[in-house]
């Protein structure tokens, strides 16, 4: 029996020193301290520091917001175009070995339209999204096909699309 004792006294012990510790007010102080001025980078806590804060307040000047497709009366079908936000700890990642602020080391990543063309009923494109960089091929086999099974064979190698007439 005095061995039960002994171990009762031992856990009680234990569970008051680990009270004592967690309710100790440095202790709420410190946590409270760490949740105030830290962040989660990289899977860790580490303090933001300036090159992390100027990525975060400067990275609303650099996103796009994304267009959705819609039906116009002249164009008939517009497509949509992404919308661009930038990721702030993979930019600090890329950053941090220089420790400077770099607008071409941003990273970004692409945020889709809510309506895309296949939400819209079908009607012909006449001209692609005006915001973006487009180009499109027409190409003209009437003065003979000597050179368009060579020249197909170019456009699918690189997944080109065109039209031809």
């Amino acid at each position: 029996m005095g061995n039960k004792w002994k171990r009762l006294v031992a856990i009680c012990m234990i569970a008051g020193i680990s009270w004592l510790l967690v309710q100790n007010p440095y202790t709420d102080q410190y946590v409270a301290g760490l949740t105030k001025s830290s962040v989660a980078v990289t899977g860790t806590v580490k303090e933001k520091d300036s090159l992390y804060l100027e990525i975060e307040q400067s990275a609303s000047k650099y996103e796009v917001a994304p267009q959705d497709a819609r039906i116009d009366r002249v164009w008939k079908m517009v497509p949509g175009l992404n919308g661009l936000q930038v990721n702030v700890k993979d930019s600090y990642k890329l950053m941090k070995k220089n420790g400077v602020f770099d607008k071409k080391k941003l990273i970004f990543n692409q945020i889709p339209p809510a309506v895309h063309m296949n939400d819209l009923e079908p009607v012909p494109i006449y001209r692609a999204h005006p915001e973006k960089p487009t180009v499109s091929l027409l190409i003209n086999v009437a003065w003979g096909n000597e050179y368009l099974q060579d020249m197909l064979a170019v456009l699918k190698k690189h997944q080109v699309k065109a039209t031809f007439f």
